[in-house]
């Protein structure tokens, strides 16, 4: 797919400057944003999507994206929408319904059967899409345009979908006046009609699959004095409304948009705002006159729609990746490191956790009240993908060919699923490595410099949600789909299954060992197994439910630490980062869970706020 065949720059005429200009904020729009930055986002992301940083952005509540190329430019899978629709009401995919394009999965049929409604000309902004006579009666018949349409939104549906975003409605303003575009089509007078109807139809249909609908109207702004076609569908989104080409649009259009959009918007229907734009000013802009009629807003820095905008905060996950932080601990010249449970650290007395969003990798120090943050950078492409097989071993997962390998050497050690992060644990002389081999199949192997060894294999697991912690001279291994988690124990050269049915992991899940009991992060907050007889402990989670407020909006972590379960709701990702010199990382709580014993209930749960005049040392 060419990196520039999904830019919402689609209306006629549209065009966009290349270089993105970045100019200095004053505090006082700072502040302005970091207000603005706390209410519901949408993203559109097209290309380049990274799927955990997705998961992780701070109250997106619709997500558009295309269906046919997701993370790593391959299909989005059904657990990657599932695991995004537990937090974003709207996952919508995107859909060209004014051209044909020869990048999607139907485009062979086309060209094998070349149908009459399907035209020679080409889109001249947009290589490979092609216009369709979707008004003529052949493009209604069975096999026709439309059935196409229709059958895209059936496969959409099917793969995860529960919204879609129709786009390029507004192409009938090429066939009502083509001679004005300089194009070779012929002149239809009831083009725009009978674009109105073919979105009626196909929101009808969305709708008895019980998806949404929402339309990307550019310049088609008839289609929203269609009183039928409106209430059909569930929302729209706009183009170049506040910013056009890196400047005010035009008051008076800016105005005409704004009214209709509000009629939209009384109706109960979502109004999504897209801009582009150079800088903080236009980022504010944009945010500040979405927000005062109430629509969502999304101010893009990036033509090709292939990033999550910079306002938009995405959180830090602690990193469970041992090898990363004991080789940036290592590079840093500490004297001392004991790797703790959860992938935290303790270092001259205080805990240090590796904390990751996407490949962005900051290393902080703790003591319970205070936080600093005293590494931030880039360490490897992708956080999740190596892990510390032994001292002197990297292992890798190379997502090219999906296969392990040993950083330095050209050995490959075994074929796994690109898509999800690799786990390891070391206990006594043993170390054990977590990969899927598909995307339901977790292996849990062991693993030195030169071979790997599968003890057993673990089914209906969603990728990334495991994680093991080693136990004197056993290992216990968490794994989970979206309903329950099962636990393994691993010793010596054998791997059983001893517990099922317990609640699912998050994604990303951290564990540690407390006593006799196994602590774990669930989606239903904190989750504790007795390790003696499997059984669930009984924890009080709906007061840790109000204090923990990442129980399902961001991946929190557990770990212990002076001998209590603590909690730690990882640091925040600046809402700016593109222009913070020196980023700050709060954390938003550290819990700390005193038990008795393991097999009684909570007595007390007590968060402390993090201190927020944290400085960068790095």
């Amino acid at each position: 797919m060419p990196a520039t065949v999904q830019s919402g720059c689609r209306a006629p005429g549209c065009s966009r400057p290349s270089t993105l200009l970045l100019s200095a904020v004053t505090a006082s729009m700072l502040l302005l944003l970091l207000a603005l930055v706390a209410h519901a986002h949408a993203v559109v992301w097209y290309d380049r999507v990274d799927f955990w940083l997705l998961y992780g952005a701070e109250n997106v509540t619709v997500a558009i994206v295309d269906p046919d190329y997701g993370p790593l430019g391959s299909p989005w899978e059904a657990w990657m929408l599932e695991t995004l629709r537990e937090r974003i009401k709207l996952v919508c995919a995107y859909i060209n319904v004014g051209f044909a394009e020869e990048w999607r999965w139907y485009w062979e049929r086309l060209v094998e059967e070349k149908p009459s409604w399907l035209t020679s000309v080409e889109y001249p902004e947009w290589p490979g899409e092609y216009f369709v006579a979707y008004w003529s009666s052949a493009a209604w018949k069975p096999g026709g345009w439309v059935d196409i349409i229709t059958e895209y939104v059936r496969r959409v549906v099917r793969q995860g979908f529960n919204c879609i975003l129709l786009d390029n409605v507004d192409v009938y303003n090429y066939w009502v006046s083509p001679e004005e575009y300089g194009l070779p089509l012929p002149r239809i007078e009831n083009a725009t009609r009978m674009m109105a109807l073919l979105v009626q139809v196909v929101a009808n249909y969305a709708h008895a699959l019980n998806a949404s609908v929402l339309i990307n109207v550019g310049s088609g702004l008839e289609l929203l004095e269609n009183d039928t076609l409106v209430s059909l569908i569930d929302g729209v989104m706009r183009e170049d409304v506040f910013v056009c080409n890196g400047e005010p649009c035009d008051p008076n259009e800016t105005e005409t948009v704004v009214e209709l959009l509000e009629r939209v918007a009384s109706r109960g229907k979502l109004v999504i705002i897209l801009d582009y734009v150079d800088d903080e000013a236009d980022e504010l802009l944009v945010l500040r006159e979405a927000g005062k009629h109430g629509f969502e807003a999304i101010a893009s820095y990036s033509l090709n729609l292939d990033e999550l905008p910079p306002y938009i905060r995405g959180y830090y996950g602690v990193c469970k990746t041992s090898a990363v932080f004991a080789a940036a601990v290592r590079v840093r010249g500490a004297s001392r490191l004991w790797l703790m449970p959860g992938g935290a650290a303790s270092l001259h007395g205080e805990a240090m956790l590796p904390t990751c969003s996407g490949a962005t990798i900051a290393y902080t120090l703790f003591n319970g009240t205070s936080y600093r943050v005293v590494m931030d950078g880039m360490m490897l492409d992708d956080s999740f993908s190596a892990v510390l097989a032994s001292n002197d071993t990297l292992v890798y997962l190379n997502t090219s060919d999906s296969t392990l390998r040993v950083a330095g050497r050209d050995r490959i050690l075994a074929k796994a699923y690109a898509y999800a992060p690799l786990r390891s644990v070391t206990c006594s002389s043993t170390t054990l490595i977590l990969f899927m081999t598909n995307n339901s199949t977790l292996a849990i192997a062991a693993i030195n410099s030169s071979s790997l060894r599968v003890l057993c294999l673990a089914s209906n697991v969603y990728p990334g949600r495991y994680a093991a912690i080693c136990t004197k001279d056993r290992i216990y291994i968490l794994a989970s789909d979206a309903r329950e988690a099962k636990l393994y124990q691993a010793y010596k050269d054998n791997c059983t299954e001893i517990a099922s049915g317990l609640p699912p992991a998050q994604p990303l899940p951290s564990i540690a060992k407390w006593s006799n009991a196994i602590a774990y992060t669930s989606t239903k907050g904190l989750a504790l197994v007795n390790t003696r007889n499997t059984l669930l402990l009984p924890l009080h989670l709906d007061s840790m439910r109000s204090i923990l407020a990442s129980q399902l909006a961001r991946y929190y972590t557990v770990t212990i630490i002076d001998g209590n379960v603590t909690i730690i709701d990882p640091p925040i990702q600046p809402p700016t980062p593109i222009h913070n010199t020196k980023p700050n990382y709060p954390t938003q709580a550290i819990i700390t869970i005193t038990l008795t014993a393991p097999i009684l209930a909570t007595l007390a749960i007590h968060a402390t706020r993090a201190t927020r005049n944290a400085t960068n040392t790095a």
